[in-house]
């Protein structure tokens, strides 16, 4: 005990009489100075002795939601990591510590370290997410000045394959892209999984063979989306090239682009299954036929179809000339069209402008606002209208699905929702069947592959509009699929931009390669 606490205390004993001012005031002294003597030793032993030490206080509480599939399989989450600070004030041999800091994150120069340094801040970022082995290392050096503080990053388990779905957050856990864009508010103050409608394991497979037959056929991209028809229910959405969203800086900010919703296109003969619907609504018969061999003009210029058109006879009824995917034909069907007819349908279908949906908004379209006879004809076979694969997807989804047009939905959904109705439900069978003998000419090699469930689909195989010309060797090919055709559940639309392939690349061969694989 000190000479002080020897002074004072006898006295006491001695003299029987209750201390003085001054003796009140050393007492208090006394006692000030163990209290804070004992709270300082305490705080050394909690923290390292102000040492490297972890700040278990500094975490912020994770609060956002997971993400997970329909089946609860985790798609996004918060994962508790550590991040390496330093606090320059703290530091005593700045070259002692940067030299350690170095040999553990090379990354981290020791310039770099002593330019922080000079600062002569509080805490400072050196590297987030350093791993459990790093902060071993770090706390058993005890460098005053580096501090190790608990965090969380967001993790995404399924990598690429759901990126462009799910988006990212920032490093204040705000939602930039994506689902954590759209469902940023629900998923910071709901605690419960946001389920969504996505099957990863359908979205796996999906991602998997859109990536091979990219490399196979060296397109620009690609893009796929299925639906349960009937609900609107997504099972799987893809868009290529893609990126990681757990190390968004590795890749080139275009592949961020979720082309499902963002390109547009002139989608070629998919445009046929709406030219034969508008046929069908305004009284055409079935079995009216065409001249589909005699060269046909509309305004002076001659309507073509494609250089490996081969028609199985010189007239082809209605049925036929969607079947076969003739031009010609569709051409002078939409000619007995009433002048606004085709844009009044397509209009019905949402194909004027953007379209907005719980995972994102579209792009807005490439619409007329008026027609002539030559606009006519070619929007009979998907050219002078640019919209993106999703307004194509959900308006075809809208014929076979008895007239319906069905909003799609990320989110679980065990109803049918609210619809509208496009065309009548008679029209709409007569459409599907048009589509199950579509697949025994175009599609064969697919609807083989699939035992036991009868599809039907449309191909298309559309030249890309470039400088103002239609190209040659660029297209854009596309397929349309829903199944089974009796009653559809499911539809799906699968996109390549510009396939590569002498002497030119058709959705039929895509498809027949992708289903005979």
């Amino acid at each position: 005990m000190s000479q002080i606490g020897i002074d004072i205390l006898p006295s006491f004993r001695t003299t029987k009489s209750h201390p003085n001012g001054r003796q009140i005031f050393i007492l208090m002294a006394i006692f000030s100075f163990f209290t804070f003597l004992s709270l300082y030793t305490l705080q050394l032993s909690i923290r390292g002795r102000g040492r490297t030490r972890d700040l278990q206080s500094d975490s912020v509480t994770v609060v956002r939601a997971d993400i997970v599939d329909r089946n609860g399989e985790i798609l996004a989450k918060n994962t508790y990591t550590y991040d390496l600070y330093m606090n320059a004030r703290q530091i005593k041999d700045p070259d002692k510590s940067a030299m350690f800091v170095h040999s553990i994150f090379p990354e981290i120069s020791v310039n770099v370290f002593l330019k922080k340094f000079a600062t002569n801040y509080g805490d400072i970022l050196l590297k987030k997410n350093i791993g459990k082995n790093s902060v071993s290392a770090i706390r058993s050096e005890r460098i005053d000045g580096l501090v190790v503080k608990e965090s969380y990053v967001r993790e995404y388990p399924k990598h690429n394959s759901m990126s462009h779905l799910l988006g990212f957050v920032n490093s204040e856990d705000e939602g930039i892209e994506g689902l954590e864009l759209f469902a940023n508010e629900r998923l910071k103050k709901i605690t419960d999984p946001y389920q969504l409608s996505i099957d990863s394991r359908i979205q796996s497979i999906m991602w998997t063979e859109l990536n091979n037959a990219m490399d196979n056929f060296k397109a620009r991209s690609a893009m796929g989306i299925l639906m349960n028809s009937r609900t609107g229910e997504v099972l799987a959405i893809v868009s290529l090239p893609d990126f990681d969203p757990n190390n968004i800086g590795a890749y080139p900010t275009g592949n961020r682009r979720f082309r499902v919703l963002r390109d547009n296109f002139e989608f070629g003969s998919i445009f046929k299954i709406f030219n034969t619907s508008i046929a069908l609504e305004n009284g055409i018969p079935i079995t009216r036929t065409f001249d589909v061999v005699t060269p046909f003009f509309v305004s002076g210029r001659q309507i073509h179809d494609v250089a490996t058109f081969k028609p199985p006879a010189k007239f082809l009824n209605v049925a036929q000339i969607m079947q076969y995917s003739c031009n010609v034909g569709s051409a002078q069907i939409s000619l007995l069209f009433p002048d606004d007819a085709q844009l009044d349908f397509f209009t019905r279908l949402h194909l004027n402008g953007p379209i907005t949906t719980n995972f994102g908004k579209t792009e807005n379209t490439i619409f007329p606002s008026s027609s002539t006879p030559t606009d006519r004809s070619r929007w009979a076979f998907g050219h002078g209208i640019a919209v993106t694969p999703l307004h194509t997807f959900l308006a075809a989804n809208a014929i076979i699905n008895d007239g319906k047009y069905i909003m799609p939905t990320i989110e679980r959904r065990d109803f049918v929702p609210q619809t509208e109705q496009i065309v009548t439900p008679e029209i709409s069978e007569v459409l599907r069947q048009i589509m199950f003998t579509v697949m025994d000419t175009s599609g064969k090699a697919v609807a083989q592959k699939i035992h036991g469930i009868n599809i039907g689909g449309k191909t298309s195989t559309a030249q890309k509009l470039v400088d103002g010309k239609y190209s040659n060797n660029r297209n854009m090919t596309a397929f349309f699929a829903t199944f089974p055709i009796e009653a559809p559940k499911y539809s799906m639309l699968i996109v390549f931009d510009e396939p590569q392939g002498y002497p030119r690349i058709t959705a039929s061969m895509i498809f027949a390669a992708v289903g005979t694989a």
